[in-house]
């Protein structure tokens, strides 16, 4: 919560409105993910963070159809992704750093 708060405040993002879940904690799959965005009242548009390896599993949920995609995520990692269908393989890899 507290590097969601650095980075909302860096990107004029209201602090009221950022929300903690469990879905993005260590371990967690990215069907957790997907009910979590199901209960988002404005899911178009995300910044997430969170913790390894469930944002690496997210990450390659969204951009793998079949087998997973091998990013190298670590500390301080940014993954931008464009998700047009909430499902395996529904995004693009728009920036990684």
């Amino acid at each position: 919560l507290q590097t969601a708060a650095i980075l909302g405040e860096a990107a004029g993002y209201p602090a009221g409105r950022i929300a903690e879940t469990g879905a993005l904690s260590p371990g967690a799959t990215p069907e957790a993910f997907l009910a979590f965005l199901a209960e988002c009242a404005e899911p178009d548009r995300l910044l997430c963070v969170g913790h390894l390896p469930s944002n690496a599993a997210i990450a390659s949920f969204f951009l793998s159809h079949g087998d997973p995609v091998q990013l190298a995520f670590g500390p301080g990692t940014v993954c931008r992704m464009r998700v047009e269908a909430l499902r395996r393989g529904g995004g693009e890899l728009l920036l990684f750093v």
